[in-house]
Protein backbone atom coordinates (compact mmCIF):
# COMPACT_ATOMS: atom_id res chain seq x y z
CA UNK A 1 0.00 0.00 0.00
CA UNK A 2 1.01 3.62 -0.39
CA UNK A 3 1.15 4.15 3.37
CA UNK A 4 3.43 1.17 3.87
CA UNK A 5 5.71 2.38 1.10
CA UNK A 6 5.97 5.78 2.79
CA UNK A 7 6.77 4.27 6.19
CA UNK A 8 9.25 1.83 4.66
CA UNK A 9 11.09 4.71 2.98
CA UNK A 10 12.48 5.68 6.40
CA UNK A 11 15.69 3.78 7.19
CA UNK A 12 14.97 1.20 9.92
CA UNK A 13 18.18 2.08 11.78
CA UNK A 14 17.58 5.87 11.76
CA UNK A 15 13.90 6.75 11.76
CA UNK A 16 14.52 10.15 13.35
CA UNK A 17 15.58 11.54 9.99
CA UNK A 18 13.08 13.78 8.18
CA UNK A 19 12.24 12.66 4.67
CA UNK A 20 11.35 15.09 1.89
CA UNK A 21 8.11 14.13 0.19
CA UNK A 22 9.69 14.76 -3.21
CA UNK A 23 12.31 12.08 -2.40
CA UNK A 24 9.55 9.53 -1.76
CA UNK A 25 7.57 10.30 -4.92
CA UNK A 26 10.40 11.31 -7.26
CA UNK A 27 9.90 9.85 -10.75
CA UNK A 28 6.32 8.69 -10.10
CA UNK A 29 3.34 9.59 -12.29
CA UNK A 30 1.14 12.56 -11.26
CA UNK A 31 -1.68 10.21 -10.29
CA UNK A 32 0.65 8.25 -8.02
CA UNK A 33 1.95 11.45 -6.40
CA UNK A 34 -1.63 12.41 -5.52
CA UNK A 35 -2.21 8.99 -3.94
CA UNK A 36 1.00 9.26 -1.93
CA UNK A 37 0.00 12.74 -0.78
CA UNK A 38 -3.38 11.48 0.41
CA UNK A 39 -1.71 8.55 2.16
CA UNK A 40 0.67 11.01 3.86
CA UNK A 41 -2.32 12.94 5.21
CA UNK A 42 -3.92 9.74 6.45
CA UNK A 43 -0.68 8.65 8.14
CA UNK A 44 -0.42 12.06 9.82
CA UNK A 45 -4.01 11.78 11.01
CA UNK A 46 -3.27 8.37 12.55
CA UNK A 47 -0.08 9.59 14.24
CA UNK A 48 2.39 7.68 12.07
CA UNK A 49 4.11 10.73 10.60
CA UNK A 50 4.28 14.45 11.21
CA UNK A 51 4.06 16.76 8.22
CA UNK A 52 6.25 19.83 8.15
CA UNK A 53 7.49 22.53 5.84
CA UNK A 54 9.94 25.39 5.87
CA UNK A 55 7.46 27.57 4.00
CA UNK A 56 8.76 27.15 0.47
CA UNK A 57 6.80 25.54 -2.35
CA UNK A 58 7.39 21.79 -2.70
CA UNK A 59 9.35 21.40 0.52
CA UNK A 60 6.90 19.16 2.40
CA UNK A 61 8.74 16.93 4.83
CA UNK A 62 7.66 13.87 6.77
CA UNK A 63 8.92 12.95 10.21
CA UNK A 64 8.52 9.32 11.27
CA UNK A 65 6.59 8.86 14.54
CA UNK A 66 5.22 5.31 14.64
CA UNK A 67 4.90 2.17 12.55
CA UNK A 68 1.67 1.11 14.25
CA UNK A 69 -0.94 0.66 11.55
CA UNK A 70 -4.34 1.27 13.10
CA UNK A 71 -6.30 -0.31 10.25
CA UNK A 72 -4.42 -3.58 10.87
CA UNK A 73 -5.33 -3.42 14.56
CA UNK A 74 -8.98 -2.82 13.63
CA UNK A 75 -8.98 -5.74 11.18
CA UNK A 76 -7.50 -8.01 13.87
CA UNK A 77 -10.07 -6.83 16.42
CA UNK A 78 -12.89 -7.34 13.94
CA UNK A 79 -11.78 -10.88 13.08
CA UNK A 80 -11.41 -11.76 16.78
CA UNK A 81 -14.82 -10.26 17.52
CA UNK A 82 -16.44 -12.15 14.64
CA UNK A 83 -14.81 -15.40 15.75
CA UNK A 84 -15.94 -14.82 19.34
CA UNK A 85 -19.51 -14.02 18.26
CA UNK A 86 -19.69 -17.15 16.10
CA UNK A 87 -18.46 -19.32 18.95
CA UNK A 88 -21.00 -17.84 21.40
CA UNK A 89 -23.90 -18.41 19.03
CA UNK A 90 -22.95 -22.04 18.41
CA UNK A 91 -22.77 -22.90 22.13
CA UNK A 92 -25.86 -24.02 24.04
CA UNK A 93 -27.41 -21.02 25.74
CA UNK A 94 -25.75 -18.65 23.26
CA UNK A 95 -27.62 -15.49 22.42
CA UNK A 96 -29.85 -15.71 19.40
CA UNK A 97 -32.28 -13.10 18.27
CA UNK A 98 -35.85 -14.16 17.56
CA UNK A 99 -37.92 -12.56 14.87
CA UNK A 100 -40.93 -10.80 16.29
CA UNK A 101 -43.84 -9.76 14.16
CA UNK A 102 -46.13 -6.87 14.98
CA UNK A 103 -49.84 -7.20 14.57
Amino acid sequence: SYGSEILNSFPPDDRKENKKFIEIVGGKAKEEVARFFLSSLMLANCGNVEIGSEGAINDMQLKFLSSTRHHEQLEEFQSNFTLSSTQNESQPGGTQQKNSSRR
